[in-house]
This record gives structure tokens, sequence and C-alpha cells, in this order.
């Protein structure tokens, strides 16, 4: 008796809990508009932080006191950095004023030599 009973208790276990498992999806991928609220947040920083990269190289590239092929530039959730060899710390300075008054820039990490490698 006590071994059917546990027989029973059992089945009901796993009854229940493989009623708690999630019910497949219909759809085998999901829409492209389809995201969690992280993705769409990581996207969006990710997608901004290109903008300030894309805009602080076009006004290098304009500016004739900075060497934009020198300098490289990496952006994360408004924090650039700026790193490579300049001619001399004027070229530097102005690279950095320039990052800062772009849009969207909270700080400069200025990792910046003087002299070539």
């Amino acid at each position: 008796m006590r071994t059917n009973f546990r027989l029973v208790l059992s089945g009901i276990a796993l009854l229940g809990l493989s009623a708690c498992a999630a019910a497949p999806s219909h759809d085998r991928y999901p829409r492209s508009d389809e995201r969690h609220y992280g993705q769409q947040v990581d996207t969006a920083v990710s997608e901004r932080d290109e903008y300030i990269t894309r805009t602080i190289r076009a006004q290098f590239a304009r500016d004739p006191e900075v060497s934009a092929s020198d300098i490289d530039i990496e952006t994360y959730r408004g924090t650039v950095a700026l790193s490579g060899y300049l001619d001399d710390g004027a070229e530097m300075q102005r690279a950095v004023k320039i990052a800062l008054s772009t849009p969207g820039v909270r700080t400069v990490r200025n990792e910046m030599q003087v002299g070539r490698r």
C-alpha cells in the first residue's frame, strides 16, 4: 500500500512539474521588432556611441590642426577614449577639445602620446 501511495504521489509531482514547463512558441523566429528591453537599451546605446565616434572622426578630418589618421577613437556609453601618437601637444589638446564639444560626449579619456612609435 505504501509503495502504491509513493508511486501515485510521484506521478502527481511529475505531472505538476510538466504543467509548469513553458508552452512551445508557434513562431520559430521572433519578428525583428520584438526585442527584450535590455537589447533595446544596448542597441540604442551602441548606435549613439557609433554616432559620436563618426561625428568626432568627421570633425578631426575637417580640422587642419588634427591628423585624423593618427588618432583612434573608441566610445562607450558617452565616454570617448582617444589614443595614438601625435606630432605635438597642441594637436593633442585640439583633439580633446573637439571630442569634448561633440554632443553626447560625457567624458574624454586622453590616451594619446606625443611622438612616434
